[in-house]
């Protein structure tokens, strides 16, 4: 009598242990759901970002507007450089944006501020592995600086 012929395996990972097809489909979910986290947060009606679209700017400078802005500060500002110049986070009723001032007021965290000055986008790194000021406000949830003149 002929030996009955055995099916032929069904796939190319019919070998693997079920274990590991598992381990392999969570890995890739994972990888994919990251890569999606990683991309840009959509901007908010209210954004001061929604400012700058559409404002052409020279080469090699950034695009900025004249705004007034009002919001709470969300800490005591902060010495910046060497100059008597500080900043401090603006937190909007939509989104957020740095305050740069020059000389730095007496201001304090939780206080109702109304400022006006010129809005920009932060300057991106030098170089893509080292963290500029974008990077470092984009954390913080802010993408715009308003130097304050008033």
């Amino acid at each position: 009598m002929a030996a009955a012929a055995k099916p032929a395996a069904g796939g190319p990972f019919s070998g693997w242990p079920r274990g590991w097809l598992w381990a392999v489909l969570l890995v890739v979910v994972l990888l994919r759901s990251l890569w999606i986290c990683q991309g840009p947060a959509p901007v908010a009606a209210g954004d001061p970002l929604q400012l700058l679209r559409g404002v052409a700017a020279a080469p090699g400078l950034a695009a900025s507007v004249p705004a007034r802005l009002e919001g709470v500060l969300l800490a005591d500002p902060r010495p910046s450089g060497d100059r008597q110049a500080c900043r401090a986070l603006l937190q909007l009723a939509q989104g957020r944006t740095e305050l740069r001032f020059d000389p730095c007021p007496g201001l304090q965290e939780g206080w109702l501020v109304r400022v006006e000055g010129v809005l920009r986008r932060p300057d991106p790194a030098p170089h893509p592995l080292l963290a500029g000021t974008a990077e470092r406000l984009a954390r913080e949830g802010a993408l715009t600086q308003l130097q304050v003149e008033r």
